[in-house]
């Protein structure tokens, strides 16, 4: 028993240094980051000020925040988003931009597949982002 909690405390302190805590708010963010800057190639900010929040990712063009949305803006086991996520969307729709959500589950089921997770970022994403985007 001791031992698989040893090995679940390496896999947390390893998840919890497998991101820049400086540029992103979880490794979701970052991978959904990369994905958009590397595969996609859409020019965007992460970590910026946005009234009083701070937002995953801004394209700022178009005024679209993609919000990297991980398990604890869920309710457990629940699709379902908590209220206080759901505030924070209209907050930022109130403010005047579109948001994305890119939920963990969802993210999750494409494993490592960069074209599977360009393929799911270009489904969620505004057209006008999109058209945005160089030729590929």
């Amino acid at each position: 028993d001791s031992d698989a909690e040893g090995a679940f405390d390496v896999q947390l302190r390893a998840r919890r240094r497998a991101y820049d805590t400086s540029r992103f708010s979880s490794a979701l963010h970052e991978d959904v980051s990369r994905v958009l800057g590397r595969v996609l190639g859409v020019d965007h900010h992460n970590r910026i000020a946005a009234g009083p929040l701070t937002v995953d990712i801004c394209h700022m063009p178009t005024m679209t925040i993609i919000e990297a949305a991980p398990a604890w803006q869920f309710y457990v086991r629940s699709p379902q988003m908590t209220a206080l996520a759901r505030r924070r969307q209209e907050l930022l729709q109130a403010m005047g931009f579109s948001v994305v959500r890119v939920p963990y589950h969802r993210w999750e089921t494409l494993g490592d597949d960069d074209e599977a997770k360009a393929a799911f970022l270009r489904e969620k994403l505004p057209r006008v982002v999109l058209q945005s985007l160089p030729d590929r």
